[in-house]
């Protein structure tokens, strides 16, 4: 089933309370879904909920809350923690996604003039002077740039998509934290961490119950390690307002939080240091968005140049006649 699907089920529960009837009006409205008669014939066969909910991403994501809530308030937690998560790749994606495509088509003229026209142009012009190998030169030294920058990218990808795959995010986080090098870092984790335990005490979850679905939820690792650190703080014997003071946590958070529970509104402060959060995040954007096309903008005007010069080669070659 798709999310919106899932939505529809919840909505389903609410009204009827019964999982088997939801499921059996859902095969009405879906006759195509085969999902939604594999799991109704799943649990009229006696399997626990938590076993039938192994399909799908967002059926996996729903069994970190099965044992604390309804079926229907786990939809709901899911939903939100996902259409969250796309509100943030669409921020980041729609400010450099003009810069991507630019430099992607910087790319393109680079590699057919200094591949395709250039050596063509000489070969069947038999031009030979010093301003074309010139002109060969500066592509090369371009080309070489390019390979570089795209080098560094493709090294920085990958590094990232080890250490998120293979779980060894926690384990720069440790080392940059080490020599103090970790701020980014820990407002990254503690945004994160802010917005999942914002939504599970929104949906009525205690504390201990929000921490411990925390703790081990793999999918975001720096939650998980603050809650295992606010968690097992608690369980010292600190008392909340220390527990917030820890080295892991963003210093801004704390300062929000604490605020928050001298106000009896905890939750409120969550989404308060979110927001900070989300105006800082977007002001860093902007200066990102503006200083990549600065250099994606550099990097064309390059090569419009060059391509420029490399046409006026025959028409030089005329002259010299």
């Amino acid at each position: 089933m798709d999310e919106y699907q899932w939505l529809l089920l919840a909505q389903l529960l609410r009204r009827y309370d019964s999982l088997l009837t939801a499921l059996d009006l859902m095969k009405k409205l879906f006759p195509e879904n085969r999902r939604i008669r594999e799991m109704e014939e799943q649990l009229k066969q006696g399997r626990p909920l938590i076993n039938v909910l192994n399909g799908s991403r967002f059926e996996r994501s729903l069994r970190f809350y099965v044992g604390y809530l309804d079926l229907a308030g786990c939809i709901e937690i899911v939903h939100k923690r996902l259409k969250r998560r796309d509100s943030l790749k669409k921020m980041f994606l729609s400010r450099i996604s003009y810069q991507l495509i630019l430099f992607a088509g910087a790319m393109v003229i680079l590699t057919v003039f200094s591949q395709y026209v250039l050596p063509s142009m000489l070969t069947v012009l038999e031009i030979s002077s010093q301003r074309s190998e010139d002109m060969v030169f500066l592509f090369k030294t371009v080309r070489v740039i390019r390979n570089v920058l795209l080098a560094v990218i493709i090294i920085a990808v990958s590094s990232g998509l080890y250490l998120v795959r293979r779980h060894r995010v926690n384990y720069l986080w440790m080392l940059l934290h080490r020599i103090g090098h970790d701020r980014l870092i820990r407002i990254m984790a503690s945004y994160q961490f802010a917005g999942e335990l914002e939504i599970l005490l929104a949906a009525s979850l205690s504390l201990n119950d929000a921490l411990e679905i925390l703790r081990f939820q793999r999918t975001d690792s720096f939650t998980s390690l603050l809650a295992y650190h606010f968690n097992d703080s608690l369980i010292n014997g600190s008392d909340f307002s220390e527990s917030l003071k820890n080295e892991f946590f963003d210093e801004q958070l704390s300062a929000i939080a604490l605020y928050g529970l001298q106000e009896d509104d905890f939750v409120r402060s969550l989404t308060d240091y979110r927001s900070a959060v989300e105006r800082k995040l977007e002001r860093s954007l902007k200066k990102l968005s503006v200083a990549l096309s600065a250099v994606c903008y550099g990097f064309v005007f390059v090569i419009i140049i060059l391509a420029y010069q490399v046409l006026l080669l025959p028409l030089e070659l005329l002259e010299d006649l």
